[in-house]
């Protein structure tokens, strides 16, 4: 069976800590956002918090990482994850 997953967490304490990780991304703070996405999946699992890990992943070139986190994502959004990373110098799948 498919599992699905909030876009966003309706728990209030991942939603504030995957905020958190989104503002770090866009600060080019990587380590630390996906730190903060990761303790939002304890709280909560979410897309966001996976894409957030995946995109962060790629930025530092972590293939491994950027592949688990990119595994959890749905099909209809792995595309844009790939062009994302690839928009980064960063081939996630060939």
């Amino acid at each position: 069976p498919v599992h699905t997953l909030p876009d966003r967490p309706k728990n209030e304490l991942a939603r504030l800590k995957v905020d958190k990780a989104s503002k770090l991304f866009k600060k080019y703070s990587y380590h630390s956002a996906i730190r903060i996405a990761r303790q939002s999946l304890a709280d909560e699992p979410s897309y966001n918090a996976y894409r957030i890990i995946c995109l962060s992943s790629c930025a530092l070139r972590d293939l491994a990482n950027s592949k688990a986190a990119y595994d959890k994502l749905p099909a209809a959004q792995k595309r844009t994850m790939r062009a994302k990373c690839a928009d980064m110098g960063f081939e996630l799948y060939q």
